[in-house]
């Protein structure tokens, strides 16, 4: 079975509490990222709604206990998102049969989008063995 998160973040909200928000949201690779780009703001808005879409194809339930820092947002070998699951959103991954997470990601200069897709299979399967 496969599920589906999207989510789209207005860049000027993320400008405004840009360092708030970025110590709460971002891991040290996803800052180092977003604030080596020509325009960070784009980066982080795009790193959040990423976040936002992969909580949201997950299908977590209310009350989970996950942090935005247990879903981290890299780019692969080619430059492509990545998504990496920690702690309490790799095991709900783990228990709930998710064995793959596709992310795509797209900016402009006022909003950046985000959609997941969240892969289940059988018994056996894992993520990120």
């Amino acid at each position: 079975m496969t599920t589906v998160g999207t989510d789209i973040i207005d860049v000027r909200r993320i400008t405004e509490k840009i360092d708030a928000l970025t110590a709460r949201v971002l891991l040290p690779a996803e800052h180092g990222y977003c604030f080596s780009q020509a325009h960070p703001a784009q980066h982080v808005a795009g790193r959040f709604a990423a976040k936002e879409a992969v909580f949201k194809a997950m299908r977590a339930p209310a009350g989970n206990g996950f942090s935005w820092l247990d879903i981290e947002i890299l780019n692969d070998e080619s430059g492509a998102p990545a998504v990496m699951l920690h702690g309490r959103a790799r095991a709900f991954a783990q228990s709930s049969g998710i064995v793959r997470i596709d992310i795509s990601l797209s900016h402009v200069e006022e909003y950046a989008v985000a959609v997941a897709l969240c892969e289940r299979a059988g018994a056996g399967d894992s993520l990120n063995p």
